[in-house]
C-alpha cells in the first residue's frame, strides 16, 4: 500500500506498478558510484598533476566541467551512468520511463552544488600567490585551508551526505534529490 505523504500522491504510476518494482537501494548505488569514480579516475589524476605541476585554471576549468557534466549527461541520455549500467541500475521517471534533461539537472543540483564550491575554492588555490611554488599534498592543503568558502564547501560535504543518504530511509529508496527530480532509481531487467 502507497504511503499518504505528499511527495507519494504526485507519482503517476499506479501502486501496483510501485510495489512490484525493485529499487536501488544504497550500497548498489554506492558500488555504482566508485565504478563511476574510476571511471573518471584519468580526469582526477590529470587533476592532480595540474595542481602540482601545470598550474593551468584554463586546464582546471576544463576538467571540472567534464567531471561536472558526467552524471547528469548519462543519465539522461543514456538513463545510467556507466557504474549504474555495470551495477544493474536505471534512473526513470514516475512512469517508469527515461527522464528528461530538466528531470537529470534538478536531480544533480546537490553534485552541482559541490562541483560550484569546488570551482571557487579552485580559483582561490589557483590565484593564490603560494600555489604557484607548491609540489605536494601537505603544502596545498595548507593553502587550502586559509582559502575563502573553504568552511562552507567542508560544511556543505556534510549537507551533501544527508541530502543524497537520505534515500537509506524512504519506502521507494529516493533520494530528496529523485524526489526533487521526479525519479527513481530501480534495477533494471
Amino acid at each position: 500500500m502507497m504511503n499518504e505523504s505528499i511527495l507519494d500522491a504526485e507519482f503517476t504510476a499506479s501502486p501496483e506498478d510501485l510495489e512490484n518494482v525493485e529499487y536501488a537501494g544504497f550500497w548498489i548505488r554506492v558500488g555504482a558510484s566508485l565504478i563511476d569514480f574510476l571511471v573518471l579516475l584519468p580526469v582526477v589524476g590529470l587533476s592532480i598533476f595540474n595542481m602540482l605541476s601545470i598550474k593551468s585554471m584554463s586546464l582546471m576549468l576544463v576538467l571540472t566541467i567534464a567531471g561536472a557534466i558526467y552524471k547528469p549527461y548519462f543519465e539522461w541520455k543514456k538513463g545510467a551512468t556507466i557504474g549504474k549500467s555495470a551495477v544493474g541500475i536505471k534512473v526513470v521517471n514516475m512512469n517508469f520511463e527515461p527522464i528528461t534533461l530538466n528531470q537529470a539537472l534538478i536531480r544533480y543540483f546537490p553534485w552541482m552544488i559541490n562541483y560550484t564550491l569546488a570551482l571557487i575554492l579552485d580559483f582561490f588555490l589557483f590565484t593564490s600567490p603560494e600555489f604557484g611554488t607548491t609540489t605536494d599534498f601537505v603544502e596545498l592543503g595548507m593553502i587550502t585551508e586559509g582559502l575563502p568558502f573553504d568552511a562552507i564547501n567542508r560544511g556543505y560535504n556534510f549537507v551533501f551526505l544527508i541530502l543524497v543518504g537520505s534515500l537509506i530511509f524512504d519506502k521507494f529508496k529516493q533520494g530528496i534529490h529523485d524526489k526533487s527530480a521526479g525519479t527513481f532509481c530501480i534495477k533494471s531487467k
